[in-house]
């Protein structure tokens, strides 16, 4: 709204009996001025009978002003409007005016608003008028002129023009509103397209930096799981024939402390795969009851040297096997578990397993572990579930750990429909409970099969005279892994590179390839496929023997046609496991080629 506008506004603020009137008479007669001025400046009387109307019309006040001309009354308009002080009404007698059309046209690109009053005599016919626009805002006064018309005519045209003229300034506020609405729209608009842009950059920043916290993780990992694997690798293997007790214990310390630093680094992991939503569930035949009582059994005897006792209570109503993922369901059992009992002085520790919600599809697995330790505070409970945070402080002095256990435990446990909650006391002990929604496992010849190897697996003594290829580059992890597998009756064949690698499956019939990942020149992945592109005979399992630990490794491995995943460091336990199930795949594969060779010799030959 310009100057001219807000005072325009502000002379036609009021009601119609106090507001401002400007009159304009155009007309070159005197006379006609004087019959006008008499009739709008008269006040007649109130009288008993007379109108409402009229006595209201004739109350108003009015501001008559002469133009002598035509000219000079459209300067006038012109003049009024500049200043602010409108005229609202040019009254005129037509027949004085030589084109009345073509005057009123002037005032009107002078003033828009104005309302015309036209005094037409006997002689004088009625005008016509070829714009609509203009014809709505004049009025004729027909003969006789009497007083009232005349103040009748200037008490409706000035509140047309008033009318008009307070419309159009609704209209602009209306327009300025929503201009200036508009302006805030599109700044808004704006703003908002800046703030997705950065939100972007934010992202593509958060997802570079989470790829370069991954990568920084799996290089550190696969650095230092390579040392550890010799540490722990020839610790593991001197204890074995060690005689000396004081030099087993030392050998043993080293073999924990190492095993210690491991874990550090697989929770980092873990948690890094964790927050970054990478890490995925496999869905897997388990055998819960198995799982559980081998955990149980596996931290037994670190119970033991504290002078502790583990029961263990397993509900009837507890499915024998379920679907889900058994290392990540030990793991949480492992650190439940084990938290106990290293957080326990005296006493022991209870691990209730129930199952108290089942249906067709799945059951809700429910572990309580109950402890008699030192209690946690319940005003510190939460902390214990946020990364590297313990609920005392000196606790993490006196019991170690970094505190990544618990928050590992919960994030798995609700990947698994279920959660980890606490309820303890300080000084009484704590009860930890892990519940687990698991998919039921339905028994099938195709699912049966697997599950039975398995078991067959877990007795057979991998000492026959298995020939494996070991390829890797570290001389230090060549040599513990080759002392293991001679070890446990096999025998090795040793290679430093992925060509050699490939060379010696061409020229020698393997029973079982021990394949690194990360060699100079041709890579592990690049020899396996070569490998597999020139197999002729039998397929030879090929498993990764790697430093790296995250699942896309894993997934690399197998579709580059290998047929296993052992992470370092290697174990004599886990080096085991690995030959009893290839040594059963090989006895299955030789009893199945026996069993067709006999059945081909038993078939009749046809003679031409």
């Amino acid at each position: 709204m310009t100057w001219r506008q807000c005072r325009v506004h502000g002379a036609m603020t009021g009601n119609i009996h106090n507001m401002r009137r400007r009159i304009l008479l155009a007309d070159a007669n005197h006379g006609l001025h004087d019959v006008v001025r008499r009739a709008i400046e008269s006040q007649l009387a109130a009288k008993d009978g007379q109108a409402h109307v009229e006595a209201s019309q004739d109350t108003i006040s009015y501001d008559l002003t002469e133009a002598a001309s035509a000219a000079d009354a459209v300067l006038r308009v012109e003049s009024a409007v500049k200043a602010g002080d409108p005229v609202h009404m040019v009254l005129m007698a037509a027949r004085l005016l030589n084109d009345a059309e073509a005057f009123i046209d002037a005032c009107r690109q002078a003033d828009p608003y104005v309302a015309f009053g036209v005094l037409i005599d006997e002689s004088t016919p009625p005008p016509t008028w070829d714009d609509e626009a203009i014809a709505r805002t004049i009025l004729l006064i027909r003969p006789p002129h009497s007083e009232r018309d005349i103040r009748h005519a200037a008490a409706l045209m000035t509140e047309l023009s008033h009318a008009r003229r307070k419309a159009m300034l609704v209209d602009q506020q209306i327009e300025h509103h929503v201009t200036q609405r508009t302006r805030q729209i599109d700044d808004a608009r704006r703003h908002l397209g800046e703030a997705v842009k950065e939100l972007e950059l934010a992202q593509a920043a958060a997802q570079a930096a989470n790829r370069a916290r991954s990568q920084f993780l799996a290089t550190v990992s696969h650095e230092v799981r390579t040392p550890l694997n010799g540490i722990i690798g020839m610790a593991d293997l001197l204890i074995d024939v060690c005689e000396d007790d004081d030099q087993r214990h030392c050998l043993t310390t080293i073999q924990q402390s190492g095993q210690s630093l491991l874990q550090i680094f697989t929770d980092m992991l873990d948690l890094s795969r964790l927050e970054s939503g990478h890490l995925k569930l496999r869905s897997e035949t388990l055998p819960l009851r198995t799982i559980v009582t081998e955990t149980i059994r596996l931290i037994s005897a670190q119970a033991q040297s504290k002078g502790l006792m583990i029961m263990q209570t397993l509900r009837p109503d507890v499915p024998t096997h379920v679907r889900g993922d058994a290392a990540y369901l030990r793991q949480v059992l492992v650190k439940l578990i084990g938290n106990a009992v290293k957080f326990t002085e005296r006493g022991g520790v209870h691990v209730l397993v129930s199952c108290p919600e089942q249906n067709d599809r799945d059951a809700l697995i429910r572990v309580d572990i109950k402890d008699t330790g030192i209690g946690i505070n319940p005003a510190h409970v939460e902390m214990l579930f946020s990364a590297f945070e313990q609920a005392d402080g000196s606790a993490t002095r006196k019991y170690g750990g970094t505190g990544l256990g618990l928050p590992i435990a919960r994030q798995l446990a609700r990947l698994m429909g279920g959660d980890v909650t606490v309820a303890s006391q300080l000084g009484a002990g704590s009860t930890f409970t892990f519940t687990a929604r698991l998919p039921l496992f339905v028994a099938d010849a195709a699912s049966a099969q697997p599950q039975c190897q398995a078991t067959r697996t877990a007795t057979q003594n991998p000492s026959r005279d298995l020939h494996v290829l070991l390829v890797e580059d570290s001389d230090v992890s060549r040599v513990v892994a080759s002392r293991m597998l001679v070890r446990m009756g096999c025998k090795v064949d040793a290679v430093n590179s992925g060509a050699q690698a490939v060379q010696q499956c061409l020229e020698t019939d393997f029973d079982l390839v021990l394949m690194d990942l990360e060699m100079p020149g041709m890579s592990g992945i690049q020899a396996s496929v070569a490998i597999r592109q020139q197999e002729t005979r039998r397929h030879v399992p090929i498993v990764a023997l790697t430093a790296h630990a995250l699942e896309a490794h894993r997934r690399e491995c197998l579709e580059a046609g290998m047929d296993d995943f052992m992470t370092k460091p290697i174990t004599m336990d886990r080096i085991r496991e690995v030959l009893c199930h290839w040594a059963d795949a090989k006895s299955d594969a030789d009893h199945d080629s026996c069993a067709q060779n006999r059945e081909t010799t038993a078939m009749p030959v046809s003679q031409p």
